[in-house]
Parts: C-alpha cells; structure tokens; sequence
C-alpha cells in the first residue's frame, strides 16, 4: 500500500477498545478464562492476560494488511512493534467476523529483516481524548507479504 494514509489516535483508541472487546466475547464463548490487563502491563504493549498467553489486541484498518507502529510522540523506536512484550499479536478485521493471531517474537523478527522495504507514514498530531496530543509513524504491510514468515492462525469470531 503505497499510497499515503493517515490513522486518527482517537478513531485508533475506540477501535482497539471495541476490538478487545470482540477478541474477550470470542475467548468467553470458547470458556477460556482471561483477565483485561493490569496499568502496568497495558504500558507493556498486553491488553488480555489467559492463563497460558498474553495477547495485544489491535484492530485492522485495512482487510489485506495491517498497520505497525513504528514511532510514537516518544521518539524513535517507541511503537508497539518494539516495545510490546506480549506474546501474540491478535488483529481484528475491520468486518469484525475474523481475527489473525501472530506469534510476536516470529512478527517482531520479520520486521527487523524486512521493515526497510515499505514507506514510513507520518500521522499529523492529534489531540487525544485525555487532553495530550499524539503523533506517530507507522508501516502498512501486507499480511501475504507476512505470511512467508509468520504462522498467522485466522478464527471466525
């Protein structure tokens, strides 16, 4: 996707919440227990804690690829690609009938090797619901383009 896209913090944060809520009804309806994420483990990149994984959930913009942050208002180096420590990525689609759920250190090591080969996308600053502004810097990657090197398992949710 090589065109110029921008995402919004605040569409982006109501999104994800409504994602995880998706992805915890699916683990609810297959009787697996979870918790939501404590503050401290939220600021390590984990939204859903079971009793084996922990899982960050992010909603899918686009059906064919997924967005990864690469920067935030932190700098360089400070998007959820780096800093997350949980163990699966899980992207909701935008139709909210499927998610894919990706290994992070498999995710994390594909991007090292291949993120040099698609455009940085600059956001413009937006004022978050909280009163601060954000601004970042992601990739949009295809998920074919991922598949050869990440085991991405797809569920019906």
């Amino acid at each position: 996707m090589d065109k110029d896209i921008t995402t919004d913090f605040n569409t982006d944060e109501r999104l994800g919440a409504e994602a995880c809520r998706y992805f915890s009804d699916w683990l609810t309806n297959k009787s697996i227990r979870y918790t939501p994420a404590t503050t401290e483990q939220q600021h390590q990149g984990i939204d859903i804690v079971t009793e084996l994984h922990t899982y960050e959930v992010k909603h899918q913009t686009y059906d064919t690829s997924i967005i990864i942050e690469e920067s935030s208002m932190h700098g360089a180096g400070s998007g959820w690609i780096y800093k997350s420590q949980a163990m699966y990525l899980i992207e909701v689609s935008p139709n909210r009938d499927k998610f894919f759920k990706m290994d992070m250190s498999e995710l994390k090591y594909f991007y090292a090797k291949c993120s040099h080969n698609y455009k940085l996308h600059n956001n413009y600053m937006t004022n978050g619901n909280r009163g601060d502004n954000w601004i970042s810097t992601f990739k949009c990657i295809q998920l074919s383009s991922i598949m050869g090197f990440v085991n991405i398992d797809t569920f019906l949710l």
